[in-house]
């Protein structure tokens, strides 16, 4: 049978408090080692701790890329374009942020071939901001799944309505286009709708076949 080694589960137990006791017992003169060891915490961790006068919290795995303030410019710019119905994809996610950190001349370990962050990243980004991987309730198209903050329904409501938006960049945009599956608009229709919407009526909801009445 192969042998099975031991799992070490008592990596990070310490905490920001017991670091800071263990910087107490090495003011009092004891040794970096002993105090250390009183406390719980490996002797290599405490020692780089003190040099760097690091008392955040103990931290598995990898450290995250960007910095925290970074890290929120990406995610909220990220929030913001899901709030004006431009929700982004994985894919573009990645890629915006192996941009990023070309930009900021960080070093990374992100997909050179591809240009884009890997799956990990991206897991850990999305818990730490608070996004999720959702379906817009799209009924005609299918845009494929895009990001959005946690709890933020999708734009597209009713059945058989289209809702057709459009930017770029630079943040120019036109009006939204609602169409409905009906014959004609009424007035109900446009009641508390963005201002400058366009409505439109066609048989099933959909562009094609847009009726020209307004």
């Amino acid at each position: 049978m192969p042998k099975i080694r031991p799992t070490n589960t008592n990596k990070a137990q310490w905490t920001s408090e017991t670091l800071e006791k263990a910087k107490e017992l090495v003011n009092q003169n004891q040794s970096i080692r002993s105090a250390a060891k009183a406390m719980g915490i490996s002797f290599s961790t405490l020692q780089k701790r003190l040099k760097q006068q690091n008392q955040s919290e103990p931290r598995l795995g990898r450290l995250p890329v960007f910095t925290q303030d970074a890290e929120k410019i990406l995610a909220d710019r990220i929030k913001y374009l899901s709030s004006i119905f431009y929700g982004v994809t994985v894919i573009q996610v990645r890629k915006a942020a192996y941009r990023y950190a070309e930009e900021l001349q960080i070093q990374h370990t992100f997909d050179q071939s591809a240009q884009m962050a890997g799956r990990d990243w991206l897991e850990g980004f999305l818990k730490r901001n608070n996004i999720s991987i959702r379906k817009p309730e799209a009924t005609i198209q299918d845009p494929g799944k895009i990001l959005a903050p946690k709890g933020m329904k999708s734009w597209e409501r009713g059945k058989n309505i289209t809702l057709l938006c459009a930017m770029n960049a630079a943040g120019g945009f036109v009006p939204p286009m609602f169409i409905f599956p009906r014959k004609r608009v009424t007035p109900q229709l446009e009641k508390d709708g963005p201002a400058g919407a366009i409505y439109k009526c066609s048989d099933n909801g959909s562009k094609q076949g847009t009726s020209r009445r307004k």
